[in-house]
């Protein structure tokens, strides 16, 4: 995880704790500045679906679901630490004269583009930049301001200059108790290790196993709400040929209420580097070494002790 986006996160907490301090914030000026021209903050985000950070496109596609360029989901807890920022930003105070050309300079040279939709409806549109601890903004052609996060130390431009590889949503399997049908573990090389847990409409069940330790089953599936890839692997088109080529050393499927977390996923451990080639989404991916041994359990770990 990058540095900006932990900052991104972060702010969050933050925010909550610099909320009633940030109603003192503002300076005796700030009342006389035209909010015509200085409006830079999401006041209501409630009705906000669609955002673009300059070649940023997120769209919202259902209330837990955002689409990136309209190729990837977005992490949902970006999303959320998103909308927190866009929504608290506020004027500290007009740029000085004596800076202005520099920093419009800035602004229309190297600055993003910040638009925010409700429907059809353009709700916040400016230019945003930052230079070290500081960050500007303007509405088209009138004079910048510098703008801060009340409590937050940070050059605002800076949290939303990130790949949207880093804004994706990197859980490759994805389901939990009270919604899985179905959940698969196949180990070709130890086939004694195999087994399913079914929904039977009432229970969760593992065919051969009379003394199943339901307590087990529940909280090994609650993982699965977190079943995340290090990273997605890029240009991956040999590398899966070849993986495919091999036996895997354990294949998850997963069938789920929600038809849309359905996927298959076979994995390939190496002494170097774990791969998982997965359907849903058709990607190449590396997964964490440490946390993948808290899924990869066999049968016997769900039988109830006499």
């Amino acid at each position: 995880m990058t540095k900006k986006i932990k900052i991104l996160i972060g702010v969050n907490l933050v925010l909550i704790i610099a909320l009633f301090f940030s109603f003192q914030s503002f300076n005796s000026n700030s009342s006389t500045i035209d909010e015509s021209i200085s409006s830079f903050a999401l006041r209501d985000t409630s009705g906000v679906d669609r955002i673009m950070l300059g070649n940023i496109e997120l769209v919202k596609e259902s209330e837990d679901e955002w689409l990136i360029n309209g190729e990837f989901v977005a992490q949902p807890a970006r999303i959320k630490s998103l909308l927190a920022v866009l929504s608290r930003i506020e004027v500290k105070r007009p740029v000085a004269e004596s800076s202005k050309e520099d920093i419009n300079n800035r602004l229309e040279n190297n600055g993003i583009e910040v638009k925010a939709f409700s429907g059809d409806e353009l709700i916040v549109n400016y230019q945003l930049s930052g230079k070290d601890d500081e960050s500007y903004a303007k509405i088209d052609e009138n004079d910048p301001f510098i703008i801060y996060i009340p409590g937050y130390f940070v050059n605002i431009s800076e949290l939303f200059t990130i790949k949207p590889s880093e804004w994706r949503d990197n859980r490759i399997l994805n389901t939990s108790f009270n919604s899985v049908q179905s959940l698969e573990l196949e180990y070709p090389h130890s086939p004694e290790n195999s087994f399913e847990i079914k929904y039977d409409g009432s229970f969760s069940t593992i065919e051969g196993i009379d003394r199943l330790d339901s307590a087990k089953v529940y909280a090994y599936l609650q993982q699965y709400q977190d079943f995340t890839a290090k990273f997605f692997v890029e240009n991956a088109k040999t590398l899966k040929d070849s993986l495919l080529n091999a036996q895997p050393f354990c294949k998850i499927s997963l069938k789920d209420l929600y038809q849309g977390r359905n996927n298959n996923l076979r994995i390939y451990i190496n002494p170097e580097v774990i791969y998982g080639i997965s359907e849903n989404p058709a990607e190449v991916v590396v997964l964490d070494r440490q946390k993948l041994r808290n899924f990869l359990v066999g049968k016997p770990e769900f039988v109830k002790p006499k």
